[in-house]
């Protein structure tokens, strides 16, 4: 990624990776283990400060992987067990120097296994790709494209008969329903995953396949105990890679097929105790992010579902495309959003409309027309108000009020019915704090007034334009800070050397 920062944490519309995946997996799980190793301090610390309450229920876990020993994303599943941890100081042989290794241990019988660097993984998929009846199930996905992705081969489909790769109904096909109807129906064959092929090792016909190893996985507990501490790191990364069970289970069936007794082929051929199922994974939920670019394209991808969510809510969207908003921006009623909005953080729009280029982060906008060219800051609660064009508002409170254009309201409170003209600033930083203002109901602010904070103006109140307002006003007053205008008779001529 080019890039300090841990890749999971990386934002995708306000989001870091790692918590969007989070939140749909512990929607559906009460048990869920984050498993760390690069970084970790940083993805800890942010894991911890978030996701709190999941760490107090139990429901949240986080796991060390004990790297030097147990590389890959099979020894992310994998620990040291507690015998070999014991022997650690005993003279070690050849035969003995590999670490005796197990499972990690989990609290249900199934276990789904999720990268994090696919953030767009629903909660609705891991669900179902955990109650798929199989005993291992692996996301799949077909790519017009699948250079670089380890292709799958399935043994009851004509995975490498054509080079489409399922391009008939069993992809098109809801998977979770597809293997369940397959299981109970006798005469039906479900398709069975008989390896993984990673690109390298391809042959011609392999590197025709387009269905592709999505990295999202589910397995019977008792099949990952029995299997993971089998896989070894024999090859040329030295790691262990959690797409080896696959194969340990297929030789698993093939063994004990041929031990079987024959005359029970039929009702064996119908078994899928012990089979390996694909799950096919939507085309909106596959991007692994492994660039800049990369996570460009799953922004993108977000973006597209989050504004779809807000117009089939009632929300009009000029020009969508061209707007930005995060996912914790909540809409009520009625909103029109114009063209190259941005919507941020914790911001609440309430039956208003957010015009052209206008900005707003973490803020309640209700009942208001905001903009153009406007941008609201955080903390700032606007109600029944129009802002204009070139207006900023932070941690400001307003009702009721008109401020049409260039002015910069900052930590204040304004009251219903107020008017500020072009150009009022609110003075609210000293060099070392920052101090509100106050201004009541019924005020007419005229242009180009700064208003030095603190400083209250009381309701029912006018300023002068161009003021410099530094004591508090009272009900009723007017306030008047500027110098005497003077005009002097000729002084163009005199000044220019000219004449009349």
């Amino acid at each position: 990624m080019y890039s300090s920062k841990p890749k999971v944490l990386h934002t995708i519309c306000g989001k870091p990776m790692i918590d969007m995946i989070l939140t749909q997996a512990l929607s559906v799980s009460d048990d869920v283990r984050v498993v760390l190793y690069h970084q970790k301090d940083a993805i800890e610390s942010y894991l911890r400060a978030h996701f709190s309450a999941h760490f107090a229920s139990g429901a949240l876990a986080i796991h060390i992987q004990d790297h030097a020993n147990l590389p890959g994303t099979g020894g992310a599943l994998l620990e040291i067990a507690p015998e070999s941890k014991a022997d650690s100081n005993a003279e070690s042989t050849p035969e003995s120097s590999a670490p005796n290794k197990q499972a990690l241990r989990f609290k249900h019988k199934r276990v789904v296994v999720l990268n994090g660097d696919m953030p767009l993984i629903l909660s609705s998929s891991i669900e179902s790709i955990a109650k798929t009846k199989a005993s291992a199930v692996v996301g799949v996905i077909e790519l017009e494209n699948p250079q670089g992705y380890g292709r799958v081969v399935l043994s009851s489909a004509p995975n490498l008969d054509s080079a489409s790769n399922l391009d008939s109904a069993a992809s098109r096909q809801d998977s979770a329903s597809k293997l369940d109807s397959a299981s109970k129906s006798p005469e039906s064959t479900m398709p069975r995953i008989s390896r993984i092929v990673e690109q390298k090792d391809c042959d011609e016909k392999e590197a025709q396949i387009k269905l592709v190893n999505a990295g999202i996985y589910a397995f019977d507990t008792h099949i990952l105990e029995a299997n993971l501490p089998k896989i070894s790191n024999n090859n040329a990364q030295k790691e262990y890679y959690l797409t080896e069970i696959i194969a340990l289970i297929v030789q698993q069936e093939k063994s004990a097929s041929q031990n079987s007794d024959t005359n029970t082929s039929a009702a064996k051929s119908n078994d899928t105790s012990a089979s390996i199922a694909p799950f096919y994974i939507s085309q909106d939920e596959f991007i692994g992010v492994n660039t800049k670019y990369e996570l460009s394209i799953a922004e993108s991808m977000q973006l597209r579902k989050l504004r779809k969510q807000a117009m089939d809510k009632g929300v009009i969207m000029r020009l969508p495309e061209t707007i930005y908003l995060e996912s914790s921006v909540v809409f009520e009623g009625e909103c029109e959003i114009e063209n190259n909005v941005r919507l941020c953080g914790d911001t609440k729009i309430i039956r208003s409309h957010i015009k052209a280029g206008s900005v707003v982060e973490d803020a309640i906008i209700d009942s208001s027309d905001i903009g153009p060219m406007a941008r609201v800051r955080p903390k700032s609660h606007i109600k029944n108000t129009h802002i204009g064009n070139f207006v900023e508002a932070k941690n400001a409170h307003m009702q009721g009020v008109k401020a049409g254009h260039l002015s910069y309201l900052g930590d204040c409170e304004i009251g219903e019915g107020s008017n500020i003209g072009a150009g009022v600033i609110t003075c609210n930083y000293d060099g070392k704090k920052k101090h509100k203002t106050t201004i009541g109901k019924n005020v007419f602010i005229g242009s180009d007034s700064q208003l030095i904070a603190p400083v209250n103006i009381e309701s029912d109140t006018l300023i002068a334009a161009g003021s410099s307002i530094t004591a508090d006003v009272k009900e009723g007053e007017l306030a008047i800070s500027r110098a005497k205008q003077q005009n002097k008779s000729g002084f163009f001529y005199k000044f220019f050397g000219k004449t009349r």
